[in-house]
C-alpha cells in the first residue's frame, strides 16, 4: 500500500516544517486517533493527552515514515504505542483483583440478543470503565490484533497473564453489556 497524493504533499509540507500543513494533517487525523486514545483512557481529557503526545511522536518523528504503509496506518500505530506508554506511566501499581472468577455470571448468547442496539459511542463509553489493567490487554487484541506475546513484552507481564486479562476483560464487557441492554 503507498501513500496518498493528498497525504504525500501534506508529508513534504510538514517536513519542511510549514505551520499550514501540520495543522492540516493533524486536523484530518485527530477525530480518528481520538477514538483510538480514548478506548485506553479514562477519560476524554486522558485521550486528548495521549493524542497530543502521539501527534508530538508524529511530527518529530515523520522523517522516519518510509511510506510502506498509508499515513493513516502510521500514525494509528503512534497512537497505540503512545496509549501503551500512558498504561505503563500511570498503572504500575494497579489492583488486579477487580474481577472474582467465582462471582462472574456470563450472559448467554440469547442475553445478548440486544447487543444491536448498542451504538459505537456507548460501547466506547462502556469500554472506558473498564479496569485499566484489562482494558490496556483488551484493546491491544480486540482492536490491534495483538498477539499475547507481543503483549506480554510491551506490557512488561507474561504470556498468562494477558490471557488471563484478556479472558476477564471479555467477561467484564459481556456483564457491562448485558446490564446496559437491561
Amino acid at each position: 500500500m503507498s501513500i496518498s497524493r493528498t497525504d504525500k504533499e501534506l508529508l513534504e509540507g510538514c517536513l519542511k516544517q510549514d505551520r499550514n500543513s501540520q495543522r492540516k494533517l493533524y486536523e484530518k487525523y485527530a477525530s480518528k486517533m481520538l477514538v483510538v486514545c480514548m478506548r485506553y483512557a479514562k477519560t476524554k481529557e486522558d485521550a486528548e493527552d495521549i493524542m497530543i503526545d502521539g501527534f508530538v511522536k508524529v511530527f518529530s518523528g515523520l522523517e522516519k515514515f518510509k511510506q510502506e504503509s498509508s499515513l493513516e496506518t502510521w500514525i494509528h500505530s503512534i497512537m497505540v504505542n503512545a496509549s501503551i506508554s500512558y498504561f505503563r506511566k500511570n498503572n504500575k501499581h494497579y489492583l488486579v483483583g477487580s474481577l472474582d472468577d467465582e462471582n462472574v455470571v456470563i450472559p448467554s448468547s440469547n442475553d445478548m440478543d440486544g447487543l444491536a442496539h448498542l451504538t459505537a459511542k456507548d460501547l466506547l463509553k462502556i469500554l472506558q470503565q473498564m479496569p485499566e489493567h484489562l482494558k490496556c490487554v483488551f484493546n491491544l487484541v480486540a482492536f490491534e490484533g495483538y498477539d499475547y506475546e507481543k503483549i506480554s513484552q510491551e506490557l512488561g507481564i507474561n504470556v498468562g497473564t494477558a490471557r488471563s486479562r484478556m479472558s476477564k476483560g471479555k467477561t467484564w464487557l459481556q456483564e457491562r453489556i448485558y446490564k446496559f441492554e437491561k
